[in-house]
């Protein structure tokens, strides 16, 4: 029995010694009044028909405490699993399981970023930021403690500063991960030809999609060359299968979070000139994990200049995607290059020595110490550093050794805080674009304000190379691949007030071919921001209503472009051409009773399959999925005959049609053995997701934790099926702004506001983000007014 087995066990003994004590102690006091130390003045605390808290607090001391306060009171667990995962400390709770991941998490260093962060912080900031965990510490003191803790056996210590930075350190891993496709890359260069290589590792074309020119003029890109990246490396089959073991162990992740199948978003900003009201619209959806809880928290802060509401992220003071009294914003995922992989000559007869050009340096060597559970002595973890970033291959079993450079993680500390909270102090472009210049993420940035302006800007620290990034690793001792600063907020794509009179970002690339060595990435495919652009492009004007049905969008561009492929197939066999018939009777838009387009998905995932899989293996594949499916198009457009379409597993020569054919009769047979009767074949029922929590594999308990829906929405459409959360702002009037989550605000699960929402997030629909007092105290639930102890 493992772990879990144990822990369900003594679980269920608790149980029968005390039913109140699971069930009503871990809830969260909402009403009434508490006197708590730490405050310098009464904070009044309204929570809403949703759960939301309102906040409104005499001075920013009380408000930071307040909002740790709340956050702890509602998701007290998924803050400790947050900060857990990014200190690498998860084995203290887990045990062995963990291991791995805490050896990765403390070789990246996330730990000593979030002690390097902590010293960054302005004065400002770290009386904030110590607020905040004053906050979270209260509700710690009061010991009810949520289910999870009773089923682990262990109780959280107080909040420490650091504790702060290790969530978003634990984020910025999330978000980031070029490393892997660069292992996968080289990879691929091994098993591909050279001309096949260089024909898919290749900048996708912009065509279609919302982009800004290099002097940044805002204009829509009306055609786009593609620029390849020609250059090659040769890692021995030792390095690459260390570099995937380093990956995997960053992938076992997914024990305690699920990592999800891509992470994306949507965002756009729509100027007055197109709309109903003559002022911006602005819309967000940001796509990660379907995790529970869920991964925002929503909050509405209230105190002499501070007015702002949207979306937390447990751990972090202020709000990721909100609005206040002058301005909305929205962000997605940027996906620069921030990452490099460095071959480093080691000298054998001494492990911590490293050339670099004609010099040998002493590398930096740190003992991680890690506790694990139910073991007496902790694990000593030696992580070596070189001036590019921490050694990730193991020295001895690798023929070359490897670093990971990566901004996010360079030794020079930054006011992490100081970004954030500078965008939710912002009035205007400038002030807005001045805290952006701080925010340690690259993320694409959207912006409107209520003087009717909208803005995108990229933020990150993106490296200046002294090379030219090719996605691959390179040498680190020549000193031809150095990093040379760190590119400022100007040199990154912007735009204000573009003439196109929106801005769109969808994880594409943002620019036009002219900017692809200067500011390099690892783009998502287009499908979602040519289809965002195409619904922006399609209305001489939009109203409110608009931007939220285009949240809902289900057009799937790649399965629809795959259905009118088969028209001209045809089949005797019954069921195979009642088949055919639904997909050639199918417009493209993905409902969840659509039985076509579960069917044409699993095809396109057998193509994907037959087509880069059986070429390149699954850990080569740098494409991804959403990748291999813009290449599937490409190349079937370009020549249905070509070279990709063979199947090296037959003697006989494949051409497109063939692959196509094939994909077919396999998927209806798979189906037959496995979904039922044709009428069970719907997308809702075939690909209903999961919000899933580290509990929710447990024996007899997991029910209590996860929830499962249908829904309508895939990986090619805007309506994505890992959305985390929505918002719509009309900056004519900022009480006319909408939310939702995908669940619920609480992670008790015996809470009301567990999952209330979730029915919601299944139907796109919405609730108002409340802003003045009256709508405020109209849709009370709970009042709470916290005094301070003397």
């Amino acid at each position: 029995m493992n772990w879990l087995g144990y822990a369900v066990i003594g679980f269920l003994l608790v149980v029968t010694a005390g039913w109140v004590g699971i069930v009503e102690l871990p809830k969260p006091q909402t009403h009434g009044s508490l006197q708590l130390q730490g405050l310098v003045d009464e904070v009044d605390i309204i929570r809403d028909q949703w759960g939301i808290p309102h906040i409104f607090a005499n001075n920013e001391s009380d408000l930071f405490f307040a909002q740790g306060f709340v956050t702890a009171q509602d998701r007290l667990w998924q803050l400790e699993l947050s900060r857990r995962l990014g200190a690498g400390t998860l084995s203290e709770v887990f045990g062995e399981l963990a291991l791995d991941t805490d050896k990765a998490i403390r070789t990246l260093g996330l730990n000593r970023v979030a002690q390097a962060s902590v010293a960054a912080l302005s004065q400002s900031n770290q009386t904030r930021l110590q607020a905040y965990i004053n906050g979270i510490n209260a509700w710690i003191d009061k010991k009810n403690f949520p289910l999870e803790f009773m089923i682990l056996g262990f109780k959280p210590d107080h909040w420490k500063a650091e504790d702060v930075f290790h969530v978003t350190g634990g984020m910025a891993m999330t978000l980031q991960d070029a490393y892997t496709t660069i292992i996968q890359r080289a990879r691929a260069q091994i098993s591909l030809t050279p001309d096949q290589f260089s024909e898919i590792n290749t900048h996708y074309d912009t065509t279609g999609s919302f982009g800004v020119n290099a002097s940044w003029g805002g204009m829509v890109i009306a055609k786009s060359q593609t620029s390849k990246q020609l250059a090659s490396v040769n890692l021995s089959s030792t390095t690459l299968e260390n570099l995937n073991q380093f990956s995997q162990s960053l992938d076992s992740l997914a024990h305690f979070l699920p990592l999800g199948e891509g992470i994306g978003s949507n965002a756009w900003a729509v100027h007055g000139a197109l709309t109903d009201t003559g002022m911006p619209y602005l819309a967000n959806d940001p796509h990660l994990p379907n995790r529970q809880p869920a991964t925002w928290y929503e909050v509405h802060l209230n105190a002499p200049g501070w007015h702002v509401t949207g979306a937390s992220l447990p751990g972090l003071p202020g709000v990721v995607i909100g609005h206040n009294d002058h301005i909305a914003w929205g962000v997605t995922n940027g996906y620069l290059a921030i990452q490099d992989l460095f071959i480093e000559q080691f000298d054998l007869s001494d492990a911590y020595s490293y050339k670099f050009q004609s010099e040998w340096l002493s590398a930096e060597v740190v003992q991680e110490e890690i506790d694990i559970k139910g073991q007496d002595e902790p694990v000593i973890h030696e992580v070596i550093i070189t001036h590019h970033g921490p050694v990730i291959t193991d020295l001895l079993k690798s023929e070359e050794v490897i670093s990971l450079g990566w901004t996010f993680i360079d030794p020079q500390g930054s006011d992490q805080l100081a970004g954030l909270l500078g965008i939710n102090q912002a009035t205007d472009w400038e002030s807005f674009r001045a805290g952006v210049a701080q925010v340690p993420f690259d993320l694409n940035f959207v912006y409107a304000d209520v003087a009717g302006n909208i803005g995108y800007q990229l933020s990150g620290r993106l490296p200046q190379r002294i090379s030219t990034y090719t996605g691959l690793p390179v040498q680190g001792w020549s000193g031809k691949h150095e990093w040379t600063g760190i590119h400022s907020i100007n040199d990154l794509p912007h735009t204000f007030n573009p003439g196109s009179g929106f801005v769109a970002t969808a994880n594409h690339r943002p620019f036009g071919p002219d900017l692809v060595d200067d500011i390099p990435g690892e783009w998502a495919a287009p499908f979602r921001a040519e289809r965002i652009t195409s619904l922006l492009k399609a209305q001489a004007q939009f109203n409110f209503d608009d931007m939220m049905i285009f949240q809902a969008d289900t057009y799937n561009a790649p399965l629809y472009w795959l259905a009118e492929k088969m028209t001209s197939i045809e089949s005797q066999d019954k069921i195979h051409a009642r088949v055919l018939d639904l997909i050639k009777s199918w417009k493209g838009v993905v409902q969840e009773d659509d039985q076509a387009s579960v069917v044409l998905d699993s095809m396109v995932r057998n193509l994907v399959a037959k087509m880069f899989g059986s070429r390149l293996g699954p850990d080569s594949n740098f494409l991804g999925f959403q990748g291999s499916v813009y290449w599937l198009m490409a190349l079937a457009e370009a020549d249905p005959n070509a070279v990709w379409f063979d199947d090296p597993s037959t003697q006989g020569t494949e051409n497109f049609g063939d692959l196509l054919l094939t994909a077919f009769h396999q998927t209806v047979e798979m189906f037959k053995e496995t979904a039922g009767p044709v009428e069970q074949w719907t997308w809702g029922r075939l690909k209903a997701v999961t919000f899933s929590h580290p509990l929710g594999s447990a024996p007899l308990i997991g029910d209590l934790f996860d929830r499962t829906t249908p829904t309508a929405g895939g990986r090619f459409t805007v309506n994505r099926d890992n959305t985390s959360y929505r918002m719509v702002v009309d900056l004519a009037d900022m009480a006319n702004a909408v939310s939702g989550l995908t669940t619920g605000q609480s992670g008790h699960p015996f809470s009301a506001h567990y999952s209330d929402q979730l029915e919601h997030w299944r139907m796109v629909k919405f609730h108002p983000m409340l802003w003045h007092d009256a709508s405020i105290e109209k849709n009370l639930e709970a009042r709470l007014t916290l005094r301070p102890m003397n």
